[in-house]
């Protein structure tokens, strides 16, 4: 049951937020006005989101930050590691309820929640896909590799969520295998 709930509420987790791309046109003012009031609404009581603006308009205030471009799409072999930003969020995991974000492809984003238990870690992952994409990694493979050992296997489920539990920190590479694609693989310090 524990098991359940947890999934649960990572599959719920901010279902009533409105998406990044909103809050982009909210802040650019670009949303109707009823999208407006409901947002406006929503921050009242919504400290996430509040914060999520915030950090939209410091990358926006940062000239460097707009002029630089996504990554292409990557390809089996090729490793994304986290923003300036969220390496330095890894040291601060235990006071921080953002997750890191993994740009995989194009139309690919991994979320990945890092939680230091007793003697283990545990490591939640989300994955956001494009419809099209979304089949592709229902039921994908997601290696987790520390210390060039396999140290843990979980697989996608229809919700995009997966869980693993490692024993310790360190680099760890993270590798999905989708059904009808490349590879993906991502690096981070824990």
């Amino acid at each position: 049951m524990d098991n359940f709930e947890k999934r649960l509420m990572t599959a719920l987790d901010r279902w009533d937020c409105p998406t990044p791309d909103v809050l982009g046109d909210y802040h650019l003012g670009l949303a109707d006005a009823e999208v407006q009031a409901a947002i406006d609404k929503h921050l009242e009581i919504c400290p996430l989101c509040r914060r999520e603006l915030q950090q939209l308009e410091a990358f926006l205030a940062d000239d460097q930050a707009v002029t630089t471009s996504l990554p292409p799409s990557l390809h089996e072999g090729s490793f994304v590691e986290p923003t300036r930003r969220e390496a330095a969020q890894l040291a601060l995991r235990g006071d921080s309820d953002e997750p890191l974000t993994f740009i995989l492809a194009d139309d690919v984003t991994l979320y990945l929640m890092i939680e230091k238990m007793a003697d283990s870690i545990a490591l939640n992952g989300q994955l956001a896909a494009s419809e099209q994409a979304e089949a592709d990694f229902q039921g994908a493979l997601v290696e987790i590799w520390q210390a060039e050992q396999l140290e843990a296997t979980a697989f996608i489920d229809e919700a995009g969520t997966f869980s693993a539990t490692l024993p310790g920190t360190g680099t760890t590479l993270i590798r999905i295998q989708p059904n009808q694609r490349s590879t993906l693989t991502c690096r981070l310090e824990m």
